[in-house]
């Protein structure tokens, strides 16, 4: 359902009969890396002991260090501080770590859970049988953690380092992303999956197009306009360097020829996160 202060969910179908009748597509933004921490099921997982059903939809673990009290690893929340919050005690254990790659109220989900997983697939369906075009899907490179949580390598921030990262661009998202296209693609209308994909190191733009490939994603955004300088040169390579990466994009269609891309390139101006653009 949706929240009633915005109304029902025949509101919602009315929305997109009003839309498709003036040749518009209706979006929702969907956010599988975290949920709030007022989720049932994050409340459930706090009530719950250490290792239980409730708690393994999270990424809750023991601390380092005496009596647990050092985080899990070193890992950076990107608004600052570290990436754990400590639970308050459950019985005779030590009080456990949960991980936030945001703010401490938005808890990561475990996505090596195969329920968590269930439930975003039937979330998918759901709003794609209520009649909804598409997703815009938050932090499309989070969700997959390396094995074992290890720690960020000495020097390296929140949001940078690639796949060698332990909490950006794992492989593993691929294969969520291609499952929920395949899902997409069972529609007989066109429904549309587009990523808020960010990464920043040197070969972002090519891994960037790794998310675009036929049987992913159908777009992702690209921030490089909006961090681009007032100047020629800066805003000429923010351009250039994302068209190169879709493999040869033709300037007037936006869609690659070659190359196994065929997405265009979803520039952003501006965001929530950002001072807006005039």
């Amino acid at each position: 359902a949706i929240d009633s202060r915005f109304g029902t969910l025949d509101d919602v179908r009315g929305l997109r009969e009003d839309a498709h009748a003036q040749g518009l597509r209706v979006l929702a933004d969907i956010v599988p890396n975290h949920t709030s921490a007022e989720h049932p099921w994050f409340r459930a997982a706090l009530a719950a002991e250490p290792g239980s059903a409730a708690r393994a939809r999270y990424l809750f673990r023991d601390g380092r260090g005496p009596d647990g009290e050092e985080p899990p690893n070193n890992w950076l929340s990107v608004f600052g501080g570290r990436a754990w919050t400590r639970t308050p005690q459950t019985g005779d254990r030590p009080a456990q770590w949960y991980c936030h790659l945001f703010d401490p109220l938005q808890p990561d989900l475990d996505w090596s859970n195969p329920g968590v997983r269930d439930e975003f697939e039937a979330i998918l369906r759901f709003w794609f049988e209520l009649g909804i075009d598409g997703f815009r899907i938050d932090v499309a490179q989070g969700m997959v953690k390396a094995d074992g949580l290890p720690d960020v390598p000495d020097g390296v921030g929140p949001w940078v380092g690639g796949m060698s990262h332990p909490y950006w661009g794992q492989d593993g998202v691929h294969d969520i992303l291609r499952a929920w296209r395949r899902i997409a693609d069972a529609y007989p209308d066109r429904r549309l999956l587009i990523g808020e994909v960010g990464p920043t190191e040197d070969d972002k733009h090519a891994r960037i197009a790794r998310f675009v490939r036929p049987d992913e994603l159908h777009g992702v955004f690209n921030f490089d306009l909006m961090a681009a300088a007032w100047d020629a040169d800066a805003l000429r390579a923010a351009i250039e360097g994302p068209m190169a990466a879709h493999s040869g994009v033709a300037a007037h269609s936006g869609v690659a020829a070659h190359s196994g891309v065929a997405a265009p390139v979803v520039w952003v101006l501006g965001n929530h996160d950002t001072p807006r653009e005039v």
